[in-house]
């Protein structure tokens, strides 16, 4: 069974080449690795050109479209049964693949949407923490939050008719697998396979958070409750990912509104920068 990996990339040349080892490494060998070139300019052009094979679809954008729209191409030319992503600037354990492969080939759960797992996030003091997100993710649990991550493992005939949606600035996962679930029934869910699969690198300078992305961040908070007021009840609930972010600019509502829905671990980190400034 062909499995493949979707790649966008944007001037991230080292990190992006322990991303693609991280694609070589693995123990599951019948891959393809699709890269998107987003008119980077920090010579990724060249490197990619210089490492093409059979198992590596390069595409180079000539102008800068964006993640979502990085992604979408990637999967509209996709020949796996099955795909998933890896962002530039993380990477795989070796067994990752492998262990997809098994959930699935061995599930018999027609109720089973996609599979995920939870993600080693290393942070800038070289700490990796472990992730611990639910066994099965139904529909309502994303009513709140992004309880994935942004990585799927999911058939191919599935999300390439629910694609990225390039309006939103962040989020996009999170959209993206909200949208797709919503169109089967509600005891449709989404499987964690609890490998610790993923590693999600914040020790890197590239694309910190800034005032700019906090504004992004706020209208993708926005396109999420319109496109979803179908669905969302409980706006309140949803913002707590926007108050999340570090940069967020607290007010005492906010604060309330960590402690109403139990989150005393972002409440006691926002405390602490609130102390710290």
């Amino acid at each position: 069974m062909l499995i493949s990996i979707y790649m966008p990339t944007f001037n991230r040349l080292e990190l992006l080449k322990r991303a693609i080892e991280s694609v070589k490494q693995q123990t599951y060998k019948n891959i393809e690795l699709i890269i998107v070139n987003d008119n980077s300019n920090d010579g990724t052009y060249e490197y990619l050109n210089s490492i093409q094979s059979d198992r590596l679809k390069v595409i180079h954008n000539t102008t800068n479209k964006g993640a979502c729209e990085c992604r979408n191409i990637a999967i509209s030319v996709a020949k796996g049964e099955y795909l998933t992503g890896l962002d530039d600037d993380d990477y795989f354990h070796t067994s990752r693949i492998e262990s997809f492969v098994n959930a699935a080939s061995s599930s018999l759960d027609s109720n089973i949407v996609g599979f995920f797992d939870d993600s080693i996030i290393i942070k800038r003091t070289g700490t990796q923490v472990k992730t611990k997100r639910n066994s099965k993710v139904y529909v309502t649990d994303l009513y709140k939050e992004n309880k994935i991550g942004n990585q799927l493992f999911i058939k191919k005939s599935l999300i390439q008719c629910h694609l990225f949606d390039p309006a939103f600035p962040l989020w996009q996962d999170w959209d993206a697998w909200l949208t797709l679930i919503k169109k089967h029934p509600l005891t449709s869910y989404y499987k964690n396979i609890h490998m610790g699969s993923y590693y999600v690198d914040l020790t890197h300078d590239h694309e910190r958070i800034t005032d700019k992305s906090l504004v992004r961040v706020e209208k993708a908070f926005d396109l999420f409750l319109s496109k979803h007021s179908d669905v969302i009840m409980n706006k309140k609930r949803v913002r707590v990912s926007l108050i999340n972010y570090d940069n967020y600019i607290m007010r005492v509502k906010d604060y309330l509104l960590l402690l109403i829905f139990f989150k005393y671990r972002i409440l006691f980190r926002k405390i602490i920068l609130a102390i710290s400034k």
